[in-house]
């Protein structure tokens, strides 16, 4: 009989129960295949660790990533520097984000390009944002500013508050009043 094979995605991410569990099951003989993936391997029980072989995978080469783009079709994708960067040699994430920022209003990214004016601005890209995406969108366009700011600011203070941000809409708080604040807090001088 030929192993089963088990996959675990963010496995940095599996809460103190269920990481128990799986030291376990991988203490016990079974004939399973388990496959960890993680980008934090610092954060996975080292416990774990000491019974896994890792396998570490390395960005593509600037090449072989615009390469494996141009296979699957996504060669588009090699005109937007801003998704280029946020994929950080993964053409997997680089085509998520591509499909993510379709997915997102031409509008809001148009407005989220530079910082607001005054609070009215900040109050009304808050709502615009809150009414017009739904929350993973927030999340991947908190990620995105992220680096769009960075590239035209070059204003660590405003990543620091895109960051609280994103812990907040993690946190589930209130998407609007969350948006409203760390607008309100970025308006240009």
């Amino acid at each position: 009989m030929s192993p089963r094979q088990v996959v675990i995605e963010a496995a940095h991410s599996l809460n103190h129960q269920a990481a128990s569990a799986l030291l376990k099951t991988l203490e016990s003989p079974i004939n399973t295949l388990f496959i960890l993936l993680t980008s934090r391997i610092q954060e996975v029980l080292p416990t774990i660790v000491s019974r896994c072989q890792l396998i570490p995978f390395r960005r593509l080469s600037n090449d072989d990533f615009a390469q494996v783009l141009t296979q699957v079709g996504e060669q588009q994708i090699l005109d937007n520097p801003m998704l280029l960067n946020m994929a950080q040699g993964s053409p997997g994430a680089a085509i998520s984000s591509y499909q993510m920022l379709q997915s997102i209003p031409e509008e809001v990214i148009q407005q989220c390009s530079s910082l607001p004016s005054n609070l009215r601005a900040a109050l009304s890209l808050a709502k615009t944002i809150d009414h017009s995406l739904e929350h993973s969108q927030q999340l991947w366009l908190i990620d995105y500013l992220q680096l769009l700011w960075w590239h035209s600011y070059h204003r660590i203070d405003l990543i620091e508050k895109l960051v609280q941000a994103k812990d907040a809409l993690l946190k589930l708080a209130q998407n609007r009043l969350v948006w409203e604040v760390t607008l309100a807090n970025t308006i240009a001088d």
